[in-house]
């Protein structure tokens, strides 16, 4: 993988890369969409504990209860930044994480169709994008895996 712009033989496509430390530049954006996630995750938590505190403190001044499935919400943030971080560094179990995570994402946006039927198709569409994506020579390549796919990807530019 070059390294440098002057190393690459194969246009603007190499040249971003190299500019991104030889990452994809889909896994930089995938990256940055699970920090996003996972800091929005954990600032709703930090707002709902922080209302369901507050909530208690002023109306039953005896205890408050708190925000119920907090610790493993909050697991699933901090998962979500080891994930980010793997991504970043190109760690193989990175790579496994999110082609199993994004199965179990379009599965489970099977099972919420019959309730809101546009999110489920738009979680669909994103999981098997991201699967597609991860599943690319090329990506593949860059987190040191060999799936092969029955499928042929396009050549990029």
């Amino acid at each position: 993988m070059p390294t440098t712009v002057s190393e690459s033989s194969e246009g603007a496509f190499t040249t971003r890369r190299a500019a991104l430390g030889g990452r994809p530049v889909g896994v930089v954006v995938a990256a940055a969409i699970y920090v996003v996630g996972a800091l929005y995750g954990l600032a709703s938590l930090a707002a709902a504990g922080a209302a369901t505190f507050l909530g208690g403190f002023f109306w039953n001044f005896f205890g408050s209860y708190p925000f119920p499935g907090g610790a493993g919400f909050t697991g699933a943030q901090i998962l979500g930044l080891a994930v980010a971080y793997g991504l970043w560094m190109s760690y193989t179990w990175a790579w496994y994480s999110v082609v199993i995570l994004s199965v179990i994402s379009v599965w489970g946006s099977f099972a919420l169709f019959s309730f809101t039927p546009v999110w489920a198709i738009v979680g669909i569409v994103i999981g098997a994008l991201l699967v597609w994506y991860f599943l690319a020579p090329h990506v593949q390549a860059a987190f040191r895996t060999g799936y092969n796919v029955p499928w042929k990807y396009p050549k990029l530019p």
